[in-house]
């Protein structure tokens, strides 16, 4: 039996606990290992919520899942990257596993995290903090077992590619775009994290850090967003055959690693062009397996459908 403590219960947090109900029986049955829920942080127990846990499972105090001495796996799922670290060091150090899909928590401690857990032996994983339902962490660990992975790039925020594919179809203007997104739940809480491109570079450092087996600090990522595009330029270059495409991209340069977020102007007639709306799309370029890549719908999106997801050979 494992006990797992869940923090948090908004949209990500309800999303975990109804596929957690759904389907532990048969993770079970394929592992031989039974799972259950022990405790759910919240800040107020008391609140009404859409999908309710069972009675007893809800508390308000972290120090009780701190000093919980029966949980094996500790899941994040709480939009404070602050106790989130608490919580994390907490548990690696106590040999508890740590799930996140805290990309600005792993980002931030990548490095102290991941050590701290080898020197405990508990697991460190965060594959929702980069794609959400599009699975690029664990592919990225075995292309890079395959052989060196020597480029990446892609599309890694649906919320700026939401809003530059309505102003390329409709002709919308920037500020139109943005209020549609807002309206539909596809920007953070500070949408200038989206907009001046600092969650896509967030992500991309994960993904550096994983593909190439170093460190790339956030602040050696140049990082230019989509705040100074205007539907006239969108426009103009539509007409010359490219579409613009907020890039995050990164290749290996002997020990080193060169990477950037810009706005790109790419030919129409490629993948990255062909990603309309809140899509991803992350492509890689390795040594011995050419490039692959993987394309899934942005899981912060309010769709009533589960993220697809696509890997390509291109």
């Amino acid at each position: 039996m494992k006990r797992i403590a869940l923090l948090g219960l908004g949209q990500v947090g309800q999303g975990f606990y109804e596929v957690f109900e759904h389907e532990k029986a048969r993770v079970a049955a394929m592992t031989g290992v039974s799972l259950d829920l022990g405790a759910v942080l919240v800040r107020d127990t008391q609140k009404p919520r859409n999908v309710m846990p069972r009675e007893g499972l809800l508390i308000s105090n972290p120090d009780r899942i701190i000093d919980d001495t029966v949980t094996d796996v500790i899941v994040d799922a709480i939009n404070d990257s602050t106790l989130g670290y608490r919580m994390a060091v907490s548990a690696l150090a106590h040999g508890k596993h740590f799930i996140t899909a805290d990309k600005v928590l792993v980002s931030r401690h990548f490095e102290e995290l991941h050590a701290l857990a080898n020197r405990h032996g508990a697991a460190f994983l965060y594959e929702a903090s980069v794609g959400g339902g599009t699975p690029l962490i664990k592919p990225l660990r075995a292309l890079e077992r395959a052989g060196e992975i020597t480029s990446l790039r892609g599309i890694l925020n649906g919320s700026c590619n939401f809003i530059l594919t309505g102003m390329r179809d409709e002709g919308a203007s920037y500020d139109t775009m943005i209020a549609r997104a807002n309206e539909l739940g596809y920007l953070e809480e500070d949408p200038r994290d989206d907009l001046e491109g600092y969650d896509t570079r967030r992500k991309l450092r994960i993904l550096c850090c994983v593909a190439f087996g170093g460190s790339v600090p956030e602040a050696d990522i140049p990082c230019v967003g989509i705040t100074r595009l205007r539907e006239r330029d969108i426009a103009g270059l539509g007409k010359a055959g490219m579409e613009v495409k907020l890039l995050a991209s990164a290749q290996r340069q002997g020990k080193g690693v060169a990477a950037f977020v810009f706005p790109c102007a790419v030919p129409r007639l490629t993948a990255l062009a062909g990603i309309s709306g809140p899509l991803n799309l992350v492509e890689v370029t390795s040594k011995y397996l050419g490039r692959a890549g993987a394309q899934g719908l942005w899981a912060r999106a309010r769709a009533a459908a589960p993220p697809a997801t696509r890997c390509l050979r291109i």
